[in-house]
């Protein structure tokens, strides 16, 4: 890592003496795009071969049945929050919804793809500038979202959460609602930007919750199952979009910020 680190850091100085240095930046961002299709367009057809595999191996479309109590709300609960935060872009924006949708489309399907935050920051920084924020200026703030801004993991983790809870045989109300969905936004923000890594993190928060270590593991191994065929696609998507969508705003409220300012001031 530190040879490549100082590689990196020789070679772009020797870039800049020779005066290539806007020439290497074009040519990086080639490649991004690039990437970036290379993996829109290809990488759905492994996506797809996972899941025939899934459904065809022994107890798959059982396992896909015992949890069809869970996928109807997770898939609603992050539909409804992925349409708030298109509507409140959308506004914020000052665009019209059809334009957000065609900016974050690309970024989404490489989200589903890939299931991994980290491997979509390609795509994310795309986004934001086809939102029209600047994308090497909003690199900082997605880079870190992609990290602890993990919208799609909280939801994931509460809803498997209250389902392992009340398939064990616990009465859920609303406090313990809450807590859990305390818990489940202090887990989030520690999960990694890998695929499926919140789910171990699951186990953790039933055993606080009082459902015994060997239920949590039986459930955990359950639904990993059919994580990577389509609840960790769910939240990745989730977890990116937010990261796009909360940058432009983010910068768009804060540029329009000093111009009142100076208003107020005049």
């Amino acid at each position: 890592m530190m040879i490549c680190i100082y590689t990196g850091l020789i070679f772009g100085a020797a870039l800049k003496r020779l005066g290539l240095g806007r020439e290497a930046d074009a040519i990086s961002d080639m490649f991004i795009a690039g990437f970036r299709k290379f993996l829109q367009y290809t990488i759905p057809l492994a996506v797809f071969g996972s899941i025939t595999l899934a459904l065809n191996s022994p107890g798959g479309v059982q396992t896909l049945g015992n949890l069809v109590p869970l996928l109807m709300p997770y898939m609603l609960a992050m539909v409804l929050v992925w349409i708030v935060m298109i509507l409140v872009t959308s506004a914020i924006q000052g665009r019209g919804i059809g334009f957000i949708l065609r900016a974050v489309l690309p970024q989404a399907l490489v989200a589903f793809s890939t299931s991994s935050s980290i491997a979509t920051l390609v795509a994310t920084k795309k986004a934001c500038n086809d939102m029209g924020a600047n994308g090497d200026e909003s690199t900082p703030f997605f880079t870190i979202g992609a990290t602890i801004n993990m919208v799609g993991t909280v939801i994931g983790l509460l809803l498997m959460s209250l389902y392992a809870m009340k398939a064990f045989g616990i009465d859920v109300n609303m406090t313990d609602a809450l807590v859990v969905g305390f818990q489940s936004l202090v887990f989030a923000t520690a999960a990694a930007g890998t695929p499926s890594a919140s789910v171990v993190l699951l186990q953790d928060i039933l055993v606080s919750q009082g459902v015994s270590a060997e239920y949590a593991t039986y459930v955990t191994a359950l639904i990993i199952t059919i994580d990577t065929l389509i609840l960790d696609r769910l939240r990745t998507v989730m977890n990116t979009q937010s990261d796009s969508m909360s940058t432009v705003n983010g910068l768009k409220l804060y540029y329009r910020k000093p111009r009142v300012l100076i208003d107020d001031a005049g």
